[in-house]
């Protein structure tokens, strides 16, 4: 275990700015320290707050290079002794956890007498959690410590562990509490230690999806029950080894009056909402939504932040009929009704704090979306070009007709060899020679015939002299380029120069 007066703790430390938040490596004993400054990966010459779990710290400006940050404000020039004072008293929130369900989106419906199998194995004990990572501290044996649920530290982790979600799966976990500690408390813990937490041994349990508690149950072994529903397991048990449900209440009852109250109190825009939650949490919730409801949240996700919505769209693209209703969705016809309806089970994944931010969000114009083709083509178009020629090739598979109106919105490389000759001169005139290469390199004979046909022999020559020098391009590099020359392009056609 580690000296609490030697060492910083491995903990996930937060930087956040008003756009959303960094991770920073984790500190552990050997981290450098020089100055008063942290070693981490961010972005360069921003301000921001230092947070340890949601215990705020101090302002700090990150250096030129992006390799650490100091502290302002009160704050300059803090040792490193009154860095790790500040972060011993820091308050962390831990969590117990019975285990994660992996439950497919299809299955999502809490209803009474519901059954839920955990993934999990309860004669190895029930491990705690940091609860916004979800990365596992210790395992040990649950007990009652004066009627509420307890644990007894049977297993310290030297390293953190989160287990990676199945894809197109809903990460469900099943909580009987939580404790709030200081890091001090935590760099004390030791085999035999006993934590209480807030939740009493005879109240239902929370089945908590993104940190929202979605229902409440009680936990059940039966050996020889069977699933009905689709999941899928990452831990294989012994053969007849008894299995662990959680059978169901079904949804809080108190819900529908707490989301209510939180919309009213906190914010009647779901663009706002949409702009400001947390892109996770947000993929958890689509994901468990049906298509039509979240084809509608993605493109009202479009008026208010564009890169999100495609993002999100991409990740998302493997539902069938998603993309299609995604593109013909037109919520500026609804809006008045339906941001109501949403914004309030939204609310209920968000922070205060992000709740009181999203009120100052202007506006959002839902009239960008009046052109429901435009507008999906448009923010698809925002995605790297491997992202957009896969989205596409999804559409396609499902719905030709519109596959084929949709591909007319968008260029790839291949496509330059479309234009006429006036218009390709026009674009080279605004690229560079560099990107040109670049981009050539990559490219077939027909698109490389087209450029050189319009460009003087000797800056033809000079150019393939450049590629041949070059040689293979690496796809991710080619992609970049591509991605720049073909965004001139776009500006082009918007600004009439070019016609197609």
């Amino acid at each position: 275990m580690m000296d609490r007066h030697n060492a910083l703790p491995a903990l996930p430390y937060v930087l956040r700015f008003s756009t959303g938040k960094v991770p920073l490596s984790k500190v552990t004993v050997d981290r450098e320290l020089k100055n008063g400054t942290i070693r981490f990966s961010a972005l360069a010459k921003k301000s921001g707050s230092l947070y340890v779990g949601d215990t705020f710290l101090g302002r700090i400006k990150v250096n030129g290079d992006a390799t650490g940050f100091t502290f302002t404000g009160g704050s300059v020039g803090i040792t490193k002794e009154r860095l790790r004072e500040l972060i011993l008293h820091a308050s962390i929130r831990v969590c117990l956890s019975a285990g994660p369900a992996w439950i497919h989106p299809e299955d999502a419906s809490f209803q009474p007498g519901r059954l839920i199998q955990l993934d999990t194995d309860l004669s190895k004990g029930i491990e705690l959690l940091f609860h916004d990572s979800g990365a596992c501290i210790a395992r040990g044996e649950a007990l009652s410590v004066d009627g509420y649920w307890g644990l007894r530290v049977q297993e310290l982790r030297s390293a953190t562990e989160v287990e990676a979600e199945p894809k197109g799966y809903i990460a469900a976990r099943v909580v009987p509490g939580f404790i709030d500690l200081t890091v001090g408390d935590l760099l004390g813990l030791g085999e035999g230690s006993i934590l209480k937490f807030n939740t009493p041994v005879d109240a239902p349990l929370a089945l908590e999806i993104g940190g929202s508690v979605q229902a409440r149950g009680s936990l059940r072994v039966y050996k020889y029950r069977q699933s009905s529903f689709r999941q899928t397991f990452t831990r294989q048990g012994p053969e007849g080894e008894p299995k662990v449900f959680l059978r169901l209440d079904g949804p809080l009852p108190e819900q529908k009056q707490a989301l209510e109250a939180a919309t009213a109190e906190s914010c009647q825009s779901l663009g706002g909402l949409l702009k400001i939650i947390h892109q996770e949490r947000l993929f958890l919730f689509l994901k468990a939504s049906p298509t039509d409801t979240a084809a509608f949240l993605l493109k009202c996700c479009v008026a208010a932040d564009k890169e999100k919505a495609a993002s999100l769209l991409h990740r998302l693209s493997d539902r069938p009929g998603l993309i299609s209703a995604f593109i013909n969705c037109a919520p500026a016809a609804n809006i008045a009704h339906l941001e109501r309806v949403f914004s309030r089970s939204l609310a209920s994944l968000c922070s205060q704090e992000e709740l009181r931010k999203a009120i100052h969000e202007p506006s959002t114009n839902y009239n960008v979306l009046s052109d429901t083709v435009r507008s999906s083509a448009e923010a698809v178009a925002s995605l790297p070009l491997a992202a957009q020629k896969e989205i596409l090739s999804r559409l396609q598979s499902g719905d030709a007709y519109l596959a084929e109106a949709f591909r007319s919105w968008f260029f790839f490389v291949e496509d330059l060899v479309h234009l006429d000759d006036l218009s390709v001169q026009k674009l080279l005139r605004e690229v560079d020679s560099g990107q040109l290469a670049v981009v050539l390199a990559g490219s077939g004979d027909k698109v490389k015939k087209k450029i050189y046909s319009n460009m003087s022999k000797r800056a033809a020559q000079m150019l393939e002299e450049d590629i041949g020098i070059m040689g293979s391009v690496d796809s991710k590099r080619f992609e970049e380029e591509a991605g720049r020359v073909l965004s001139q392009l776009r500006s082009l056609i918007d600004t009439g120069d070019i016609i197609v």
